[in-house]
């Protein structure tokens, strides 16, 4: 049976880890990554946590503004729960914390293969780490992303629909792309192919 350990970068004001437990997300032990030393929250947060039974808790400091000290903090933990069980699945919630601690903590999960999710509406939104990918491509590739970003308005476009002023040989890039990235699906005819966007092109596309 496999050992589910969270990761959750602690903020001021913080309830979004009682969100995750609602969500019925399991969870067997879960790290606080505090970066905000003197404010008290992680006590408050695990004074909570003991009051409704979950006594699996551990509060690890961090530095938020040093990439090295999140990455090589979370380094250590994967270690750590690899050592004592077979089988960890570990899990990043990425609703809290910012800027560097965030992006240190994102990175990391590469080497842990962890699942990247945030609570949302009494359950979670879990995003693969490909997904990931897209996104930072997607913020490199602005002239695709302006085509992607049409799909917010409906599921499927023609050819003729996506082109808009732009030229055959510009669509077909921009269209090509999004399909490599999984992002967008071809169907339709050979002479009026229609684009319908992926489950995995939704969640990217909540990110912008």
């Amino acid at each position: 049976m496999s050992y589910n350990v969270h990761l959750h970068i602690v903020g001021k004001e913080d309830d979004s880890v009682f969100d995750t437990l609602r969500s019925g997300i399991k969870m067997d032990r879960l790290y606080l990554l505090d970066g905000d030393a003197g404010n008290n929250t992680e006590d408050r947060i695990v004074s909570r946590l003991k009051g409704i039974g979950f006594d699996e808790v551990t509060v690890m400091p961090i530095d938020q503004d040093d990439y090295a000290s999140v990455f090589n903090t979370v380094t250590s933990i994967s270690e750590k729960e690899n050592s004592l069980h077979g089988d960890v699945l570990f899990h990043v919630d990425i609703s809290s914390g910012h800027g560097v601690a965030l992006a240190a903590l994102s990175n990391a999960s590469y080497s842990l293969n962890a699942d990247l999710y945030y609570p949302k509406g009494g359950g979670y939104v879990t995003l693969e780490l490909d997904t990931i990918d897209a996104v930072a491509f997607l913020k490199t590739k602005r002239i695709i992303l302006e085509t992607f970003r049409k799909f917010k308005k409906k599921d499927t476009y023609t050819n003729r629909e996506l082109m808009g002023n732009l030229s055959s040989s510009r669509l077909t890039y921009r269209t090509r792309e999004l399909s490599r990235l999984g992002l967008i699906s071809k169907g339709g005819s050979w002479k009026e192919p229609v684009w319908s966007i992926t489950p995995k092109g939704e969640q990217v596309l909540r990110r912008f």
